[in-house]
């Protein structure tokens, strides 16, 4: 579902027109990437949190570890208990 759908369906459950839930996640997706990219978290509340996560071949002493040492970076989400409980009773078919 990309932005403009989920602007849509948003749309019709809540006080906020098409173009107000345009804005609202255009400027999330902006905000995001700043906050992620300073280390910091992102916690919409009720879905989960957003974080960068690194791996690294390590360096010992660890004052000697640098960006050289980063391997991968990549992005976590850990869903909220609320969120991954709506989805437990979810159901699959074999389409022909």
């Amino acid at each position: 579902m990309g932005l403009q759908e989920t602007a849509k369906e948003t749309g019709g459950r809540t006080a906020l027109s098409l173009r107000d839930g345009q804005s609202l996640l255009s400027n999330l997706m902006e905000l995001m990437p700043w906050f992620l990219k300073r280390g910091q978290p992102v916690k919409p509340e009720g879905l989960g949190t957003f974080r960068i996560t690194v791996s690294s071949s390590g360096a010992t002493p660890t004052d000697e570890l640098n960006a050289r040492h980063v391997k991968g970076v990549k992005l976590a989400f850990p869903p909220e208990v609320e969120l991954k409980r709506t989805l437990e009773d979810i159901s699959f078919e074999i389409i022909q």
